[in-house]
Formats: C-alpha cells, sequence, structure tokens
C-alpha cells in the first residue's frame, strides 16, 4: 500500500469518526468515565513501576511494558506484649491509625472491691508499651505504603475483570495534556472541558502466577481527542488538522519523553 492511500484512508477514518463524534457527544469530564486511575496515585513501593519510553532516534523500538503492578506483600502489627494487650484501644493494629492506651480501667480487688488502676501504676507496663510502640511504628510506616499498593493493585483487577466482561464496549487508555477549559459549543452552549488530549490505547494483561498486572503498548497510534473539539465555536478546524498531522509525524506518546 503506497503512500498516498494510507495518507486517504487516514483520512477517510477522521471524517467518518468526527461525523460520529457529531452524533454522540464527546466526554468532556475526565470525571464522567467508567473508571479513571491517576498515576499519579500510585504510591512509591516497589511492587510499582512506571516506565517512561525515551528515543534517542526514530530507529529505536520503545519498550512493550509501560506499567507493572505487582500484588504487595502486606504483613501484620507485632504482637504487644501480654502485660499492655487488654490496655490497647481498638484499631491499634492498624498502620493508620496512632496507637493509644486506656489511662485507667476499674478493676476487682482481691476483696471484691472496685478499685480504680492506672496504666502508669505499673512502670514494668509502661516500660513494655515503649518497647512495642517503637517496634510498631517501625512497621507501621512501610505498611501503610504496602497497604495502599494493594488498594492500587485492587483497583486493576476490577478493571480487569469489568473488560473480561465487557471488552467490546470498553478500551483501556493512557492520557496526558490535561485542558482545562471553559468555552461555547455550537450545540450545546456554555461548555467545560476538563479532560485529556493526547490518548492512547494500552493493553492489560495479569500473570496468576506472580500475581502481576502489566500494562502494554499496541499498534495503535497516539491520537488527538479530536472530538472534544468539533462542535466549539472557538476553534479553526485547520488548527485541529495542524495539530493532528503534527502528532502523526511525531508520534509523541502521553507517557513518553
Amino acid at each position: 500500500m503506497n503512500d498516498s492511500l494510507k495518507h486517504r484512508i487516514r483520512q477517510l477514518y477522521s471524517f467518518l469518526k468526527e461525523a460520529n463524534q457529531l452524533r454522540f457527544p464527546p466526554v468532556r469530564a475526565l470525571s464522567d468515565h467508567r473508571k479513571v486511575v491517576r498515576l499519579a496515585d500510585m504510591p512509591n513501593h516497589p511492587s510499582m513501576q512506571l516506565y517512561r519510553p525515551v528515543r534517542v532516534d526514530t530507529t529505536q523500538e520503545l519498550p512493550d511494558t509501560i506499567i507493572r503492578i505487582k500484588r504487595p506483600a502486606t504483613t501484620r502489627c507485632p504482637v504487644p506484649p501480654e502485660s499492655i494487650a487488654s490496655w490497647l484501644l481498638p484499631e491499634w493494629n492498624d498502620p493508620a491509625e496512632s496507637v493509644a492506651y486506656a489511662e485507667t480501667r476499674n478493676e476487682l480487688d482481691e476483696a471484691g472491691e472496685t478499685v480504680t488502676v492506672r496504666f502508669d501504676d505499673d512502670e514494668l507496663r509502661v516500660s513494655d508499651f515503649i518497647t512495642w510502640a517503637d517496634q510498631r511504628q517501625a512497621w507501621a510506616t512501610p505498611e501503610q505504603i504496602a497497604r495502599k499498593a494493594l488498594g492500587f493493585f485492587e483497583v486493576f483487577y476490577d478493571i480487569h475483570s469489568t473488560i473480561e466482561k465487557e471488552g467490546e464496549q470498553l478500551e483501556l487508555l493512557v492520557a496526558d495534556g490535561h485542558l482545562y477549559w471553559q468555552t461555547r459549543s455550537g450545540l450545546d452552549g456554555q461548555v467545560t472541558i476538563d479532560h485529556p488530549i493526547l490518548l492512547k490505547r494500552v493493553e492489560l494483561r495479569f500473570d496468576a502466577n506472580v500475581p502481576e498486572f502489566t500494562i502494554h503498548e499496541t499498534d495503535r497510534e497516539p491520537e488527538l481527542y479530536s472530538g472534544l473539539f468539533v462542535d466549539l465555536t472557538d476553534v479553526a478546524a485547520i488548527a485541529i488538522r495542524n495539530r493532528k498531522n503534527e502528532l502523526e509525524a511525531c508520534g509523541y506518546p502521553p507517557l513518553g519523553w
């Protein structure tokens, strides 16, 4: 297939796509999508890696894998000594919560009388708490990050399950170039755009043996979300065409250099 024919096919595809976008208004707000994951929210944890492609020249192949998300290991809180276990307030084993103990409690003495006991009445109990609290803090700091990473992993588990069930109606995209703009539509009047404009289709894979999700490049080229601009009164069509031509020539990937 020669270049001229390829160019005419691309032009026809663009025309049909824009005609379809006029029939079905574009999603102008990122929050209106079924699922949105901000890579800025990816925890800084060894189980998460983002590979931004850096190409020195146009002959160099870009890496296939762009995101890797393993299921992180989580651990339990160090067990408190028996001397303080019954004094600890709820949520002591949650790394996101501060640890605390009851300052006083009522007990029965040998005569069966009720007496009020203070936590700090026993020096050994106080010492045990300080030692254990230091151990717990050393555990809690990395554990919070690991559990955030687990939550991030579970988001992709949900996405993977949804795509398996409804893959024919859904596609996974990476996006950048977030545009926030209050402008006017010839169809809808005053509108607000709050959406990325540089998109690329990607593929999500799951390896249950690890377990791990990976997101891979596809043959689909990066594209300008031109549907955002089709019905806007303040946008010149030639300006959008020029930007699309520039993108076709340079192929800027959303996660790229």
